[in-house]
């Protein structure tokens, strides 16, 4: 389970990851939601702009005094470039958005980054001590082996002389008795 500040895990499985990664799932989307930018474009820019002059300015195009000739497409063509400004306005306020989340983004890739190189660097501080510990250990444990090799060689010569002093009591005694 993600954290709350944490962006949700992508979708996993066979079924999910089969359509989502696919790029021309992603370019038909684009090329159909270009399509239909295009088309509300035209539509606004041309039968809707006599709508906008007559509802949102006000001004009758078809009744008494409507104006007639240059004067109906001069005001058409200002009601044109209202539309175009305010359909601007709008496709600015929506790469803004997108900007902001893009950054938003790129700030939690970021701090997931150093998140991830701080924990990098903690295990191998973490593994390094260990390593130490372990070097540390193992010098000793050859130290004491050396003190018991050291230890068994000093007992077995004793036992060796012991062995031959023994061995010459025994000769000793042999030749005094025979």
């Amino acid at each position: 389970m993600n954290d709350p500040g944490e962006p949700p895990a992508a979708p996993s499985g066979p079924a999910v990851v089969g359509w989502w990664r696919r790029r021309w799932v992603w370019w038909t989307a684009g090329a159909v939601g270009t399509v239909l930018a295009l088309v509300l474009l035209v539509l606004l820019l041309w039968p809707a702009t006599t709508w906008w002059v007559e509802h949102v300015d006000g001004v009758d195009l078809d009744g008494q005094g409507a104006p007639t000739g240059k004067e109906r497409q001069e005001v058409l063509d200002k009601a044109r470039g209202r539309i175009t400004a305010v359909a601007t306005g709008i496709l600015a306020a929506v790469a803004i958005y997108y900007t902001a989340a893009n950054a938003r983004s790129a700030r939690q890739t970021a701090h997931a980054a150093q998140d991830n190189v701080q924990a990098a660097l903690r295990a191998s501080e973490v593994a390094e001590a260990a390593q130490l510990r372990t070097f540390q250990l193992t010098q000793e444990g050859l130290r004491q082996s050396e003190e018991a090799q050291r230890r068994t060689h000093e007992l077995t010569e004793r036992g060796q002389v012991t062995d031959r002093f023994t061995a010459a009591v025994a000769q000793l005694g042999e030749a005094s008795t025979g």
